[in-house]
């Protein structure tokens, strides 16, 4: 049997990435890699995600300058998420988007970043031209994503429906809620389109919960 390739995203950044306030295994580098194994599985390729997020760290230049050491040495993808610790220091992506060019394998670079007018974005969307693969995100797309995701308001949880409602109805509102899954059954809270984490639903001081 032919032994299998692996495929290895590493995913660097700081608690966002790490997936703070979720279960490790609910951040989205977890999620991802449970979602994509099949299908790498298909064509006897190991898909291996790493997520070395870690809560108020910078990408630089303590992470950029040591990639090898924290990141380790074989890497497919190579994924920034500090915008959360970096958001005007665009002088530490540079440093970090620079020494990933020179990781032995030559990782595909990653931004989970979709504002043009975002500093970071230029700073990566310049690497092309310096021979370098990078992966920017697409605002549009992303937009039409958004706004496809169910609103959690709009369906209302098994216990508030009404008693006077008929087994029929209950069904439906059962069915209906069982095809959403499980990690967007409350990440878009309401017809704002406000995303559970970044703006709470009833409360901007995020004391609240999302119903």
């Amino acid at each position: 049997r032919t032994k299998k390739s692996t495929f290895t995203w590493v995913t660097a950044g700081d608690g966002a990435a790490a997936g703070h306030g979720n279960l490790y295994d609910q951040s989205y580098t977890a999620v991802m890699g449970r979602m994509v194994s099949d299908a790498f599985s298909s064509v006897n390729v190991k898909f291996v995600e790493r997520n070395y997020g870690m809560g108020g760290y910078t990408s630089g230049p303590e992470l950029g300058l040591c990639m090898e050491s924290v990141y380790g040495s074989d890497i497919d993808v190579l994924n920034w998420d500090f915008s959360l610790m970096d958001p005007v220091d665009h002088h530490r992506v540079q440093l970090w988007a620079s020494r990933a060019g020179i990781h032995p394998t030559k990782p595909i670079l990653f931004m989970l970043e979709s504002s043009k007018v975002s500093g970071r974005f230029n700073r990566f969307s310049d690497l092309e031209t310096d021979g370098m693969a990078a992966v920017l995100m697409n605002s549009r797309a992303l937009g039409i994503l958004h706004n496809r995701l169910p609103r959690s308001n709009s369906i209302p949880d098994q216990d508030e429906i009404p008693a006077s409602m008929d087994a029929n109805a209950d069904a439906d509102i059962g069915d209906e809620m069982n095809e959403i899954p499980f990690a967007l059954e409350h990440f878009i809270c309401d017809e704002d389109g406000y995303v559970e984490g970044s703006m709470a639903c009833d409360d901007p001081m995020k004391h609240g919960t999302c119903n």
